[in-house]
């Protein structure tokens, strides 16, 4: 006789089905709730849309800053609406105490001195072209590993005339500017071509600055042209804005004279330069290069290949420091360094620190 050992199921295990269904049931009714109940982003979102002024779009910010102020969508719709505005200057500034920082992006100016010293200097132009192609290289190792920035160089000169009139020829040629290249690395932007672009310009540049040279007036370009390459931070991007000029410093356009007063005050100046009292003497003086009204807050400057003259030897650089960096904080200058000609791997460090400023 076989006995038959499998026990009959019982009245709990036989209600299981059912009670699977009920839960099945429960979780798509709750997920229909979830569902039909708006979320705090897309709640914050319509707020966002029906917002008049920027006071309004801050109140939405600081009320659901804590939920959703890591939220990339959320933040960048913010500045969209705020920009969307048309706010002045002030209450961007305003805007910006209030909002996280947006992503930094670097604006790169070379403005090289294209006077007769690149025929009374044996070798100047070579090293110059060398510091130029140290810049590119720097630029670059910064900017490729990024993305989505708008980085940018820029070459100019002190004035249209440089370069024998012809600069134009070659201005677009050294303009490189990453804010279209978006969605993708930076990598891709730079190539082996472009290298070769960048060079053949600053060749060509010197090239033409060769055949007619002119005094290098950067209190001219800084009163013209500098401003408007000069970029403003903005609700989108943080621009750091650092300039080089290449120049050995005496500023002495070929219409006005010596700006950077030394020869017609050098037995004054040489003994203040002795007595370590060289900024006061050339406060006391009255001398200096003229002021601008220009605002460099936003703004670093390097100067670079300052080269004392043979009857200045021991004298003449400390005068141009002073008159320089004078001039240069009377403009709010955010960053100012100022060096002397040195070998050329110390001029690779400097440039390097100078864009990362950082290492």
């Amino acid at each position: 006789m076989v006995l038959n050992m499998v026990k009959p199921m019982s009245d709990k295990k036989r209600k299981n089905p059912l009670r699977m269904l009920g839960y099945f049931l429960l979780a798509f009714l709750m997920l229909s709730l979830f569902l039909l109940i708006p979320s705090a982003k897309s709640s914050a979102m319509r707020k966002l849309k029906n917002c008049n002024t920027a006071t309004e779009v801050k109140e939405v910010w600081m009320s659901c800053r804590e939920d959703l102020g890591g939220d990339e969508t959320f933040l960048a719709g913010v500045r969209e609406k705020l920009n969307s505005l048309k706010l002045s200057d002030g209450e961007v500034k305003a805007c910006r105490s209030w909002l996280p920082p947006p992503p930094v992006s670097l604006n790169l100016i070379l403005v090289p001195d294209l006077s007769r010293r690149l025929q009374n200097i044996p070798g100047q132009m070579n090293r110059d072209t060398a510091i130029l192609n140290m810049v590119w290289a720097s630029f670059r190792e910064f900017s490729r590993l990024r993305k989505n920035t708008r980085d940018r160089l820029v070459v100019d000169v002190t004035e249209e005339e440089q370069a024998s009139g012809h600069f134009s020829a070659v201005a677009d040629r050294l303009h490189f500017d990453l804010s279209g290249h978006k969605g993708k690395s930076n990598r891709l932007f730079f190539t082996p071509a472009l290298d070769k672009e960048f060079y053949a310009g600053i060749r060509d540049l010197y090239g033409m600055a060769l055949s007619r040279p002119l005094g290098a007036d950067y209190h001219f370009y800084f009163n013209r042209n500098l401003e408007e390459n000069l970029m403003k931070s903005d609700l989108m991007t943080t621009w750091v804005n650092r300039v080089v000029l290449i120049t050995d410093g005496y500023l002495e356009p070929e219409d006005r004279g010596a700006l950077t007063v030394i020869e017609a005050k050098k037995e004054l100046l040489y003994k203040a330069v002795d007595e370590g009292r060289i900024e006061e003497v050339i406060r006391q003086e009255k001398l200096g290069i003229p002021p601008l009204k220009l605002d460099l807050s936003e703004t670093d400057v390097l100067i670079c290949e300052i080269k004392e003259r043979e009857s200045g030897k021991r004298h003449d650089f400390d005068i141009l420091r002073t008159y320089w960096n004078r001039w240069l904080k009377d403009m709010k200058v955010h960053d100012c360094r100022i060096i002397e000609q040195k070998r050329m791997e110390i001029m690779r460090k400097t440039i390097h620190q100078f864009i990362y400023p950082n290492t």
